[in-house]
């Protein structure tokens, strides 16, 4: 079951008009092998994230939405979507590999052992040779030498009979200065990696005695092969390369010895150019199945290249290299043909193949099981395009800017059970899955179809006329799949039902995809019995038809996700509008909802009733208001639920109980009001007893004190005399009280008269002037704040602290991070004349434990200038708005032009504020586009700043 994960950073501003936004981080790691998980930028909208030990490994990241636009993983990993995400329930991750290091001896002061693991490990600039082995912890097994100075292993430095695996990495002063014999101590060994350590040779004599050693990786040095002759060396320094005629000499008795047990070989990421008949031959009665040599720049393949290893080997991975062409990759599969070798998997990723290597294939067609052509240019799929193979398994056709593939082109694959065509440009499928009766798993993500490709009227490579459409009402998916991801795809308005007959689908993603379903068809799921998981983020139209029929037929589902199907505020109340019968009637062994990014206030106590088996619910990242009435008084199963980014003001009597039933809740980045419910709320998350998901972070929960007018985290300290009796209701009773005795009986007429008055007149002008009754009430409540706290914080006469205080939306984060802080912050004497600009950023400049509103108006008070990143996010953040409105104060209060305008992407005038059309109309701002060259771009801007900071220098304005 996917999870809903929380890896925040402190923030003080929002990107949604809700309390705040949480930040969401991203790593991204590049590996080879099944040594290295890197985790995904893009997870992927549901399927099996591809992995696979012959290929670059790619793990899981976060798992925050399954819908993220971004790039794929370039390897597979040919897992289901039922194995990636594990039984609905539970978290499927990889089990931790978090150890607890330790120094453990004085005088190995660049070393440190984790006992857990038993594994030691050394580095550090002052480690210029091996450690003693003798001073060794006792049981260690896995030995790490990394990031140092080592210049040479010498003969016998290493030992040490229980050592199973040593990896010495990032060692770049070694440079292949490795003495004969250096590991044969290790007589257990089974693992050994020296990569990014400046090999430029491989020599024999360096694994002699490792009788053991199943797995030996090479990656990312310098080695390269010996073009005219063989590429190891028997005998030392001075016959490096040791010639053909040489390497003949030698005994049958030292080859035949040498790693009789390795089984993987990475050579990835070498300066391999050339392979030979000799290449491997010193491997030839070795058990080798594994072997990898990305990134690889062949110049030259002979014929026999793989034959001493051929009848062994299972899986192959080229992946980046530069074989362009079809006959380097002939000669190096020319060894596997026959049916004495076994070759099972190939990755052929990122190549620059542009036709289908069938010839190539033929040669492995008796015995391939698995097949990545990920990243190359085919363009067009035809029926000849492949050869028969009926062992063929996994096929990976991702991103090879295939725009045609023709009816029956997969017939020679029979047995097919994983297709993947994500990220092409298909217009046209109808056909294209003849033949294919075990189909299983198919993914057709991003492929947007005719918007792509409609200025195509013929395939480029045969010429031929094709027809641009999408998903036709003569399609046919097979039967047999069980996952289907048809993501970003553009399937437009349904003309039959588009899952007609696949009555086997468990898995299912359909999010972002412009589907449309009119009355007639409402009902498109009726076949989908078995059904467990859906995935419909993005479809808007969802937000204009919740009715029960669409979900007919869905009477095994147990996850649906249902974020950012309402595109306005239009539809609000969108989950009450068929509020006599909950949309989700069908539904009865739904397990997880997700409704996030929904724009849903309010919420009818009957929308969750038939939803018996209810375990998890997400409404993050709404409107909601609190509510009185019983929600979830059905939901018995209920455990985890997360209310973060909404509307709550208060939590009442209801909430309070509903919420003490639940085992997981997340609360944070909602305006509370400091009283006495949100102190037992406090008190309730200090407890214990329920999980508050991000609980632990700085200024995640925090409530709104109106004596002050100032936000208070839920620490409880304020909280200390509340009773049964609330606050508010004590407060209300004593005033009510006390002008009540202070007023005269025959007033009361005349005030109410003039009450009436008053509010008429109001009204009538509220209506009338809006926009102008709210700005100026925002602003007025804005000066007030602002100078109670300039009374205390006046600009220091030293001048400014910084030449920009910049304003942003999290989701134009990365622009801030990539483009604008290198090109203010970063001298380029070459380019641009004068210093560089002192840039104020909240997430790094703000003071830790000032207020939000103190910070804001400090760092803002502290620039000379003010730049405004204006797109659809900023707009729709209330902080944002905040910042833009004190900007336009301070403009006003201080006579001087110290306000930017930039705007990454274009807003349309009924979209834009009032107040965003008066600074537009009065200053001149500046326009990103992404797609020109940007150097204007950045002259202005830096002239902008610097003429502010000239004018500033001479005459400090100071606030009042």
């Amino acid at each position: 079951m996917r999870l809903e994960t929380h890896s925040t950073s402190s923030s003080a501003r929002r990107t949604s008009d809700s309390f705040r936004s949480p930040r969401k981080n991203e790593t991204v790691a590049v590996g080879s092998m099944s040594a290295l998980v890197p985790s995904l930028r893009r997870a992927l909208c549901f399927l099996w994230l591809l992995n696979s030990s012959t290929f670059t490994e790619c793990g899981v990241g976060e798992f925050t939405d399954l819908c993220t636009i971004g790039t794929l993983p370039k390897y597979p990993q040919w897992m289901t979507l039922e194995e990636k995400f594990g039984s609905v329930g539970e978290k499927s991750q990889r089990p931790s590999t978090t150890c607890v290091y330790q120094s453990f001896n004085s005088t190995l002061k660049d070393c440190k052992y984790c006992a857990d693991s038993q594994t030691l490990e050394c580095s550090g600039d002052t480690l210029n040779a091996l450690p003693n082995p003798v001073q060794y912890p006792e049981g260690v097994l896995h030995l790490r030498i990394s990031q140092s100075n080592l210049t040479n292993i010498p003969t016998g430095a290493l030992f040490g009979r229980e050592i199973e695996s040593v990896v010495i990495d990032y060692n770049p002063h070694l440079k292949g200065e490795i003495e004969d014999g250096a590991f044969e101590n290790l007589t257990s060994l089974k693992f050994l990696n020296i990569t990014r350590s400046g090999l430029k040779e491989i020599r024999k004599s360096w694994f002699r005695g490792l009788d053991r050693l199943e797995s030996l990786s090479l990656l990312d040095n310098d080695i390269e092969f010996n073009c005219e002759g063989d590429s190891f060396d028997e005998y030392g320094e001075d016959d490096v390369y040791a010639s053909v005629d040489e390497e003949k000499a030698l005994s049958a008795e030292n080859d035949l010895s040498l790693l009789p047990q390795l089984q993987t070989l990475d050579l990835g990421r070498n300066k391999i150019s050339c392979l030979t008949a000799n290449s491997f031959s010193w491997l030839e009665d070795s058990k080798l199945e594994n072997l990898s040599f990305q990134g690889a720049s062949l110049k030259s393949v002979d014929n026999g290249t793989l034959l001493p290893i051929a009848r062994g080997l299972r899986k192959l991975d080229i992946s980046d290299s530069t074989i362009r062409e079809n006959k380097l990759l002939y000669s190096l599969l020319w060894s596997l043909a026959g049916n004495e070798s076994s070759l099972e998997e190939l990755g052929a990723s990122c190549l620059g193949l542009n036709r289908m290597p069938k010839q190539c294939l033929k040669l492995i067609s008796h015995s391939l099981n698995t097949l990545s052509l990920y990243g190359n240019y085919f363009h067009s799929i035809v029926k000849e395009s492949f050869p028969y193979m009926d062992k063929l398994r996994k096929l990976d056709l991702r991103q090879c800017d295939i725009r045609i593939i023709e009816s029956g082109s997969f017939e020679n694959l029979p047995n097919l059970t994983i297709l993947l065509l994500a990220n092409n440009r298909i217009v046209y499928i109808d056909g294209i899955f003849n033949g294919l009766k075990f189909l299983s798993h198919l993914d057709f993500s991003f492929n947007l179809g005719v918007k792509l490709v409609k200025s195509y009227s013929f395939d480029p490579l045969s010429g031929r006329k094709i027809s641009f459409q999408p998903i036709s009402r003569n399609h046919s998916f097979p039967s047999s799949l069980i996952s289907l991801d048809l993501s970003f795809t553009n399937i437009s308005k349904l003309e039959e039902p588009l899952f007609k007959g696949l009555y086997q689908l468990k898995y299912l993603s359909i999010c972002y995809t412009n589907i449309e379903v009119s009355d007639g068809q409402i009902e498109i799921f009726n076949d989908l019995k078995n059904l467990l998981f859906l995935e419909m983020s993005g479809n808007t139209w969802l937000g204009r038809n919740w009715h029960r029929s669409v979900f007919n037929g869905l009477i095994s589902l147990e996850q649906l996700y249902l974020n950012a199907v309402s595109v306005d505020d239009k539809y609000y109340n969108s989950l009450m509008i068929h509020n006599q019968e909950s949309p989700f009637q069908p539904l009865v062994s739904l397990r997880l909802l997700s409704l996030k990014e929904n724009f849903i206030r309010t919420l009818n106590e009957s929308v969750f009733t038939p939803l018996k088996g209810l375990e998890t619910l997400y409404l993050s990242y709404n409107h909601l208001n609190s509510w009185e009435n019983y929600l979830f008084a059905e939901n018995h199963k209920l455990k985890v639920l997360t209310l973060h980014q909404n509307q709550l003001s208060y939590i009442s009597d209801t909430m309070l109980e509903e919420f003490r039933k639940l085992s997981e809740i997340s609360l944070f980045y909602n305006p509370l009001i400091c009283n006495c419910k949100v102190y037992e709320l406090a008190m309730l998350a200090k407890s214990g007893d329920i999980k508050f998901l991000e609980w632990h972070k700085e200024d995640y929960y925090l409530c709104i004190d109106r004596s002050v007018n100032l936000y208070r985290t839920f620490d409880g300290t304020w909280g200390a005399g509340c009773n049964e009796t609330s606050e508010d209701a004590r407060d209300q009773k004593s005033l009510s009280g006390k002008y009540s005795s202070m007023m005269p009986s025959w007033y009361a007429p005349f005030i109410v008269i003039g009450i009436i008055c008053l509010i008429c007149f109001v009204t009538v002008m509220a209506v009338r002037k809006k926009w102008n009754f709210k700005y100026f009430g925002g602003l007025a409540k804005s000066i007030a704040i602002i100078g109670r706290m300039r009374e205390k914080n006046k600009l220091s006469e030293k001048g400014y602290s910084y030449d920009l205080f910049v304003s942003y939306s999290d989701h134009n984060r990365s622009w801030v991070i990539n483009q604008l802080l290198p090109n203010l912050e970063l001298k380029n004497d070459s380019k641009e004349p004068g210093p560089a600009f002192k840039v104020c950023l909240h997430e790094r400049d703000f003071q830790v434990g000032c207020g939000i509103l103190e910070n804001i108006i400090n760092c803002m008070d502290s620039s000379r200038m003010i730049l405004l990143v204006v797109s659809s996010t900023f707009l729709e953040s209330q902080w944002c708005q905040f910042e833009m409105r004190f900007a336009q104060h301070r403009l006003l209060e201080t006579r001087r032009d110290d306000l930017l305008l930039v705007f990454l992407e274009e807003i349309p005038r009924d979209k834009r504020p009032k107040m965003l059309n008066y600074l537009m109309a009065t200053k001149t701002y500046l326009v990103w586009n992404a797609e020109t060259s940007q150097e204007l771009f950045w002259k202005r801007l830096k002239n902008a700043v610097r003429q502010n900071a000239a004018k500033s220098d001479s005459s400090i304005s100071s606030f009042p």
